[in-house]
């Protein structure tokens, strides 16, 4: 875990340090998403909601937790 202090300049621009930048793989460009929790700021590494939900979907898989579409059709077709 890496951090660090910064101070925001009087534009409101933040330089987030160069150890939590290279832990969360932030380059130049990268949007971020900055929320506020219990009076504390946190923020994150913005991802696309498709990457999310792509994600969600091999956790799915590799739990065993997803059926495919064979099956599906194969117990609709059994059922009658």
């Amino acid at each position: 875990m890496s951090e660090g202090a910064a101070q925001i300049d009087s534009k409101g621009r933040l330089t987030i340090p160069r150890g939590v930048r290279q832990e969360l793989g932030l380059e130049p460009g990268t949007v971020v998403y900055v929320r506020s929790v219990g009076g504390f700021g946190r923020f994150g590494k913005a991802t696309s909601p498709f990457e999310e939900l792509a994600a969600a979907a091999v956790a799915e898989y590799r739990q065993g937790l997803t059926r495919s579409l064979r099956d599906i059709i194969a117990e609709e077709e059994a059922a009658g």
